[in-house]
């Protein structure tokens, strides 16, 4: 009799649930790689078994992928090559060369002569004669005695013109004899002298004056008359002569006082001081604010331009009003009496950084439907605002944050890293 029994169910081994051993080992295996170059691989492996989670199977075979990673080439050792043994009986000898002898070289001697006593007296003779001074070395002697005693005569500089005090200038001409039309012509300490030579029967009488301060030729006379003559008309010749002598005085006086003059240092004249200016004196005034903000201002109820940075102001009291489109618009009142500096942001809101893990993820700051992008520290309007980050393989992350104005605040935000890749 034939019986038949109810196997049961028998279990599906592709669809076995994964053990949690296994999630485990690729566990260890993730810390193995993390922040390594196998990172990258680990990770492509992972991709490639998108359902690994769907039975034991699959997650097996992700596992084995990932072993593999591991695993280590087995090398093959070659067999030792054994060196060839070469018996020394068979080796060659060498032979050693037969040593040459150097050749004898024959010494020569080479013999002084003697000098015979004829030699020695014809040298004597001819150092004597050396020794005698001849004609040309005289003459050279005193060719360069010559030379040695010549100079170079140097032009001297012309003098300056002699400036003479008043009472030593020639007093004029003046009724009287010969001698008294000298003295006349010269001036304290001239001189002139008077030649008369006689010349058959007549006579040459010259006058050469001694040149006057300031001139350098001075002009001579040179009469030849008979004797008659000049007892009768000298003086009366003469004295055109000596009045010219005298006009020559005065007028080389005259240039030497100009020259004189014009030698002296001028007088430094006192410099003139600036006029002071007659307007406001004005004040540096420097200006900060968020980037895109307008800015105007009034002194004394007149429109003042101002822009952000530096400005020129006038003393007294600024209205300055600041407006922008996110941040709106503020007011400051400011006593200028020296230079100041001012700093809207403060009134406009607060400075927020954000310190992210991993570095580099994206930041921003929504409040309603105003979102900024974080970068470093940024400037927000005072409110609550709702900071996200993100970054790859890595879970989104948001917090609330409140924002004051003139407040900086510093916040940390560590992101989780996704599970999924094992």
């Amino acid at each position: 009799m034939t019986t038949y029994q109810d196997q049961g169910f028998t279990p599906n081994p592709h669809a076995a649930p994964v053990l949690d051993a296994d999630r485990q080992r690729a566990g260890e295996l993730w810390e193995q790689v993390k922040g390594t170059e196998m990172e990258a691989q680990y990770r492509a492996i992972s991709s490639r078994h998108p359902r690994k989670a769907d039975s034991r199977t699959q997650y097996l075979a992700f596992l084995d992928e990932l072993e593999a990673m591991f695993a280590q080439p087995e090398v093959q050792n070659e067999a030792p090559v054994t060196p060839e043994v070469v018996d020394a009986d068979e080796a060659p000898a060498q032979e050693n060369a037969p040593a040459t002898e150097p050749a004898e070289v024959p010494a020569q001697v080479a013999e002084t002569p003697t000098p015979s006593q004829e030699d020695e007296a014809q040298a004597e003779e001819e150092a004597e004669e050396a020794a005698e001074p001849g004609e040309g070395d005289e003459e050279d002697t005193d060719d360069e005695g010559e030379g040695e005693t010549e100079t170079k005569q140097e032009t001297p500089a012309p003098a300056k013109p002699e400036v003479v005090a008043e009472n030593a200038a020639p007093k004029g001409l003046t009724d009287g004899g010969l001698f008294t039309q000298l003295f006349g012509m010269l001036h304290d300490g001239g001189e002139v002298s008077l030649q008369v030579m006689r010349v058959s029967e007549q006579l040459t009488v010259g006058i050469f004056p001694k040149p006057v301060p300031g001139e350098t030729s001075p002009q001579s006379v040179v009469v030849t008359e008979s004797a008659a003559w000049f007892d009768a008309n000298l003086l009366s010749a003469m004295r055109p002569y000596a009045q010219a002598r005298v006009d020559a005085f005065a007028a080389f006086q005259q240039a030497a006082k100009q020259q004189a003059a014009a030698s002296k240092k001028p007088e430094k004249t006192a410099a003139k001081k600036p006029e002071k200016s007659t307007g406001p004196k004005l004040h540096a005034l420097t200006l900060k604010a968020a980037e895109g903000s307008t800015i105007s201002g009034k002194h004394n109820g007149k429109e003042l331009p101002l822009a952000l940075g530096q400005n020129d102001v006038p003393a007294g009291t600024i209205e300055m009003t600041v407006k922008h489109d996110l941040f709106g618009e503020q007011k400051k009142s400011l006593l200028i009496s020296a230079t100041r500096e001012y700093d809207f942001t403060a009134q406009q809101g607060g400075h927020l950084t954000v310190k992210p893990t991993p570095e580099g993820a994206a930041l921003s700051a929504s409040k309603g439907e105003t979102q900024i992008a974080l970068h470093g520290e940024t400037l927000l309007p005072a409110g609550k605002w709702t900071i996200h980050a993100e970054a790859a393989h890595h879970l989104p992350k948001t917090v609330q944050m409140s924002v004051k104005a003139g407040d900086h605040q510093t916040v940390e935000l560590a992101l989780d890293e996704l599970n999924s890749l094992f």
